[in-house]
């Protein structure tokens, strides 16, 4: 019989809470309070991880298991899925892709939704994909102005996993101090449509659509949308 701090037994045990529905659990260790799942040759590895507060699954690469895997636990209010040393989080169904995360973006299969912050353009200027994708663009131009969207290409380059259908909207706030227009124009592999202009003081939103994603092909939609 195990004594002192290993008197709790740790490992697979059935438990008895409930008689009728007897379950075999997996039961962790009362300080650490984590399960790590990993090759054998690794099995020895410090991991260099603090003791958790709940029962935590560590699932490990085999190629960096000790800086890169996927840590899970439930703090009785959220649950939490965290990537360590990722740079994207995939969902599959099936083995098809239905959606990808990062730090900076979210992409479902028919939607991409991105972190907000605000790029300013002045006069007349190549918008480019990562200004697209900040959502916000704050123009002040002191003159007539024609901002050109980015190359459908760049575009699909610049958006994880990217298909066709997936879409976003941006917005540009016309704040001239002077009667000056913002023309949107679409860059090459792009379509332009609805309302293109942006007078003083007006914000406009842009939709844009992803209509091909081949390579030497990709093409999308942009659609200026009146007030």
């Amino acid at each position: 019989m195990a004594t002192g701090k290993y008197a709790k037994f740790k490992g697979f045990k059935w438990t008895v809470g409930d008689e009728d529905v007897p379950a075999l659990a997996l039961v962790v260790d009362d300080a650490s309070k984590l399960l790590h799942i990993c090759e054998p040759d690794d099995a020895d590895t410090d991991w260099a991880l603090a003791a958790a507060t709940h029962p935590t699954v560590c699932l490990h690469s085999a190629t960096t298991p000790a800086t890169k895997y996927i840590k899970m636990y439930h703090d009785a209010t959220n649950a939490y899925l965290d990537a360590v040393g990722a740079t994207t989080l995939q969902l599959l169904v099936a083995g098809t892709e239905i959606g990808r995360f990062s730090t900076t973006q979210t992409i479902n299969k028919n939607t991409t939704l991105f972190k907000t912050t605000q790029t300013a353009l002045t006069d007349t200027a190549t918008v480019t994909a990562a200004n697209m994708l900040t959502q916000v663009l704050d123009g002040t131009p002191t003159a007539a102005a024609t901002y050109t969207l980015s190359t459908a290409a760049l575009l699909v380059a610049a958006i994880p996993g990217a298909a066709v259908g997936s879409s976003f909207m941006f917005f540009i706030n016309n704040k001239s101090a002077g009667a000056n227009t913002i023309t949107v124009a679409a860059g090459v592999g792009g379509t332009a449509d609805g309302t293109l202009t942006v007078a003083q003081h007006v914000i406009r939103s842009f939709l844009v659509i992803i209509t091909n994603v081949t390579a030497a092909s990709e093409a999308y939609s942009v659609y200026g949308i009146a007030a």
